[in-house]
């Protein structure tokens, strides 16, 4: 439903309000689009006191209550009102996200003061600030205007209309309305940030350099990623995590191993030189291995960070990062979700194409498969190989598909240093605050074809015209430093020659040197490793546990406490009873529970995930047991020791992966 303009002033004013005190009655009373406008007329729950970003508290008996104009009754505030909810609903589809050329705007009358009444001589007028953060009790609405435009349509477009939950809306209003009044970069941030673009600008120069032509999938274009990822680790660690599970395409992954995780220059170089394949024990191609490596942040905290290998290429290491994450949280115990975040970084094309997304996405409030939110950052190049997005997607952003979670999707110019740093802020510390994912589009271009060696012109040639004739990110984030006052045309040049020096530095260490393999004997030490696996299937292999003590365990776990069980239960559970004490051949079920029994009684851990999982697709396992009066659940196996089981999504692709990491 949209609201016209003649909603809010006469008779319609009167209705406006009405609806207005049915819902501070019960919120659920009124439709829902008035209860989204009403929620965002809330002020902050702390009133006690003014804090900065926040207006007087008073008991709210109507909606135009509060403003110095109130006793005109032509209904300015709630006029105002009207564009401030608009700005928060539509704003985004104005917000000058997009580096390469200022946006077409599109036609959105919602968010011109016109539409809602407003006209130039009230401008200068000064009503009660109708719930907007970062401004005083009362303001004019020209100031007003202002305010929310910088906030909402500016270099970050933020989505937040299907986050249900009224508290977390607010906190992202809170974080995105006071943006144009606080610090977001001190100076030591701005010389990092710039310091992290430098390099990453600097190794794709040396690589071109020394292997001209070579496949590489560069981040040229996108630089920004590098700087963006190390500040929310930077936030992350400050809140208190501790460990980083990366997943990653293959774009920009050179670059990010030696630029993020730190692995030596050296090592690339030597991958490059190493046309036999010495140096990959994998058998894989560089751009899709991983890495590991401990670090310090520029707060001087340590964390450790992990690349998962990514041989598809894509996005099918998804899953297998969040399992990977969520075997690390088990692993830290109750403050796992804190100190392990998953970090998965898509292309654009592929987050809008690939079905394992909205898989993994879906899975990210399961209770067996949640890792405490994962930071989603889209590389929106703009471009798949040569398919423009009018080509590549149904939707206005290639993220939305995660709209269905309810979760902030921020849009960001990735030539705008502060807009990066402030959506940077508000994911990391959305995520280790409310524990659920977030999306950052990361908007900025491909410099290159899809590989070094193709020609993007033949399919956009203006779009590669323009990408010619722009300085890199590294120049436009250094002058908008500048015009910060954050650091001086000196500084920049400092920080950049730092920088290819250190490069340079790092990959001449041994440039003279025979390349030198990451593991001499690759095969060798996985052989090693897997080697009580390598026998055939048809070995003996012994498996037997002691038959007194397997009765014992099978008459324990098949006697069940008091409740109310369905009769059928009861009678599988007798029969169970019957065969443990050897008055019945054992059957599939029991033969299931004794397995598990036995690795449980000798110390190992059991996880069963799946479609079915708990009841078992042929009625045979029921390893949940559900009392028919209270539907609590019983689990006779955690008796023995850690016992999980999880009825999966109806997934097969993500599943797996998630297992599989």
């Amino acid at each position: 439903m949209q609201l016209p303009d003649s909603l809010l002033t006469g008779d319609n004013a009167a209705f406006l309000d009405t609806q207005y005190a049915s819902w501070l009655r019960d919120p659920a009373s009124v439709p829902e689009e008035f209860r989204l406008l009403f929620e965002s007329l809330e002020p902050p729950a702390d009133h006690h006191g003014v804090a900065p970003g926040e207006i007087p508290s008073f008991p709210r008996r109507s909606i135009f209550a509060g403003g110095t104009e109130q006793a005109n009754g032509d209904g300015l505030s709630g006029r105002v009102t009207a564009l401030v909810f608009m700005h928060r609903l539509h704003g985004h589809r104005w917000a000058e996200i997009n580096p390469l050329e200022p946006r077409v705007r599109e036609a959105v009358p919602e968010l011109e003061p016109g539409y809602h009444g407003i006209g130039p001589a009230d401008l200068d007028r000064v009503v009660g600030n109708p719930g907007v953060f970062g401004l005083p009790a009362q303001v004019t609405v020209r100031k007003l205007v202002e305010h929310i435009r910088k906030a909402w349509t500016g270099s970050i477009g933020c989505e937040i209309s299907d986050v249900r939950e009224f508290a977390q809306r607010r906190w992202v209003r809170e974080q995105v309305e006071t943006v144009p009044v606080r610090e977001v970069l001190d100076r030591p941030t701005a010389e990092r940030y710039l310091r992290k673009l430098a390099d990453a600008e600097n190794f794709e120069r040396i690589i071109q350099t020394r292997f001209p032509g070579a496949k590489r999938f560069s981040l040229e274009g996108a630089e920004t990623l590098v700087p963006l990822m190390e500040l929310l680790v930077r936030t992350c660690a400050n809140h208190g995590a501790s460990d980083f599970v990366v997943g990653m395409t293959h774009r920009g992954r050179l670059n990010a191993l030696v630029n993020v995780l730190n692995k030596p220059v050296r090592l690339v170089v030597d991958e490059f030189q190493d046309v036999k394949g010495k140096a990959h024990g994998s058998g894989d191609v560089k751009y899709h291995m991983g890495f590991s490596s401990d670090a310090t942040t520029l707060d001087g905290r340590p964390v450790h960070l992990t690349l998962t290998p990514n041989p598809s290429h894509l996005e099918a290491v998804d899953p297998i990062v969040e399992g990977r994450a969520r075997a690390k949280q088990e692993r830290f115990g109750a403050e796992g979700r804190k100190r392990v975040v998953p970090i998965l970084i898509h292309g654009d094309a592929a987050f809008a194409g690939q079905g394992v997304v909205a898989e993994v996405l879906n899975l990210s409030e399961l209770h067996g498969y949640r890792t405490g939110g994962t930071l989603h950052i889209v590389v929106n190049n703009q471009i798949g190989f040569t398919t423009p997005p009018s080509d590549a997607r149904s939707t206005p952003y290639s993220t939305d598909v995660a709209r269905m979670l309810g979760v902030p999707i921020f849009h960001v110019n990735g030539e705008d240093p502060s807009a990066v740093a402030a959506v940077a802020a508000m994911a990391a510390e959305w995520r280790m605050k409310f524990q659920r994912d977030v999306i950052i589009d990361l908007y900025c271009y491909r410099k290159h074809g899809h590989n070094e060696a193709d020609e993007p012109s033949f399919t956009q040639p203006r779009m590669y015209e323009l990408i010619r004739s722009r300085a890199t990110p590294r120049d436009t984030s250094a002058l908008a430093l500048v015009k910060l006052g954050l650091l001086t045309d000196e500084d920049c040049k400092r920080i950049d020659r730092e920088s290819l020096a250190a490069l340079q530095a790092g990959a001449e260490a041994e440039a003279e040197a025979e390349p030198q393999a990451i593991h001499p004997d690759g095969v060798k030490v996985l052989r090693d490793l897997f080697s009580r696996y390598r026998g055939s299937i048809h070995d003996s292999v012994d498996t037997g546990f002691e038959r007194t003590k397997l009765q014992e365990v099978l008459v324990g776990l098949n006697s069940l406490p008091a409740g109310e069980w369905h009769p059928k239960i009861r009678r599988v559970i007798q029969q169970r009873l019957e065969m443990a004490k050897g008055d019945r051949p054992l059957d599939w079920g029991t033969a299931e529970q004794a397995a598990f029994a036995t690795l449980l009684a000798e110390g190992y851990s059991v996880r069963l995930s799946g479609q079915d999982s708990a009841r078992g697709t042929f009625t045979q396992r029921h390893a949940i047991l559900t009392d028919t009066a209270t539907e609590q659940e019983y689990t006779p196996l955690k008796q023995l020791g850690p016992f999980d089981v999880y009825d999966s999504s109806l997934s097969e692709f993500a599943v797996l992966g998630f297992e599989y990491g």
